[in-house]
Parts: structure tokens; C-alpha cells; sequence
């Protein structure tokens, strides 16, 4: 077996809980419809979390086919990306339902939470990266940053207005790199 065999497992089961937890959440929500004052805005970020478990799960293909582990240290860098992952879509949506449950209370209560973890995630990523592959995209950083500073704006100003739109950018940015990756595949 390579070292591929083995450290793949590690690092899907944390993505596989991550998506089971997000999934089951949205679920329960589904399920108890009735008690629960739904409001889109979370929803849309439960879906940018989706897609960045997908993304980073298959990122770290690539990651494995151009990098060899040669410590625990390396191992734990390198699953710092999917336990940010699986933190910041835990903190996104409701893990129990009460006799009621109102959606965008829940998300002003937890937004702290999620895009702290969100923000972690954007900047431990090209940090990652630069340091165990010594590559450096300026663009990419800059990128980063500028979601960093929209996720700061979520955090401190509570204008529905602003979190829809920073919601939106986001799942537009994340759902046309899924697709600008896939148009390159099949190129």
C-alpha cells in the first residue's frame, strides 16, 4: 500500500462526519418544519459549505498525488483543512430543534462561530499550501483575503441586506470554481 492508501481514509472520514452533520441538520429542519421559522440566508451558506466540503475533499487528491507525508506534523497540517471544514459546517445550521426555532435568531447567535472558523479556513488554506508546497499565488492570497474581510463585515454588521449579498458572493464564487474546474476537466 502507498501512503496514499492510508492517509486518504484519515482525512475522508473528517469530511464524511462533516457532511453527515451538515446533512443531518438540514434534515431535522425539514423534519420539524412546522416548529421552525425558516429564513434562506442560512440555507444559502449551508450550501457553500456543501460545496466546500466536496471541493476540499477532492482537493486533497491533488494535494496527496504532489506531496509525501514524512511526519505527524505534516498529517497535522494537513488535517487542519478538513477539521476547519467540518467546524465551520457544524456552526452553520441547528444541530437540535427546540418547541421552535427561528433560522436567522440562530444565525445572528452563531455567526461569531461560523465565519470565524470560515475565516480561519480562508486563511490557513494558501498558508498550507505555500508552506508544504512552496507555491505562492498572489492572486489567490488576495482572494482569500478580501473573503476574509466580507466574513469580518458578517460578524460585525447585522443588515439582512449585506448578509444576503455576501451569501450570494460567496456561493457564486465557489459554485463557478466547481464549475470552471469541471469545464477544465472535460477539456
Amino acid at each position: 500500500m502507498q501512503q496514499f492508501d492510508y492517509i486518504i481514509p484519515f482525512i475522508s472520514i473528517i469530511y464524511g462526519i462533516a457532511i453527515a452533520d451538515l446533512l443531518s441538520s438540514i434534515y431535522r429542519l425539514v423534519e420539524e418544519r412546522q416548529h421552525v421559522r425558516m429564513h434562506p440566508v442560512p440555507f444559502v451558506w449551508a450550501a457553500v459549505c456543501f460545496t466546500a466540503i466536496i471541493n476540499g475533499w477532492w482537493a486533497f487528491f491533488q494535494i496527496m498525488e504532489n506531496f509525501k507525508v514524512t511526519s505527524a506534523g505534516n498529517l497535522f497540517v494537513l488535517s487542519l483543512l478538513p477539521t476547519l471544514t467540518f467546524l465551520f459546517s457544524s456552526a452553520v445550521l441547528p444541530n437540535r430543534i427546540g418547541e421552535s426555532c427561528d433560522l436567522w435568531q440562530f444565525y445572528r447567535k452563531n455567526r461569531v462561530i461560523f465565519f470565524s472558523t470560515f475565516a480561519a479556513y480562508l486563511l490557513s488554506v494558501p498558508i498550507i499550501l505555500y508552506g508544504l508546497f512552496d507555491h505562492f499565488n498572489q492572486l489567490y492570497v488576495i482572494s482569500q483575503l478580501v473573503g476574509c474581510l466580507l466574513l469580518f463585515l458578517c460578524i460585525t454588521i447585522e443588515k439582512p441586506w449585506l448578509h444576503w449579498i455576501i451569501s450570494l458572493y460567496f456561493a457564486y464564487n465557489i459554485g463557478a470554481g466547481l464549475f470552471n474546474q469541471t469545464l477544465t476537466n472535460l477539456a
